[in-house]
């Protein structure tokens, strides 16, 4: 009669419960990662400049 223990190593239960896990990390790391590269990029890219040219450019159609 096989363990309990072999038992539970072998279920899909247990396969489940990994692989929900690792998503789960690799979610957290995937969101670490990007807040990260925006907290970096972010404050060089000079927003205000590039939407005054924006706001400059945009022409409305008074019709």
């Amino acid at each position: 009669m096989p363990s309990g223990k072999k038992r539970w190593l072998n279920s899909l239960a247990l396969k489940i419960l990994l692989a929900f896990i690792a998503g789960a990390l690799l979610s957290i790391a995937l969101l670490v990662l990007s807040g990260r590269v925006v907290k970096e990029r972010l404050p060089g890219m000079d927003l205000s400049d590039y939407t005054h040219r924006l706001a400059q450019e945009l022409q409305f159609d008074s019709r």
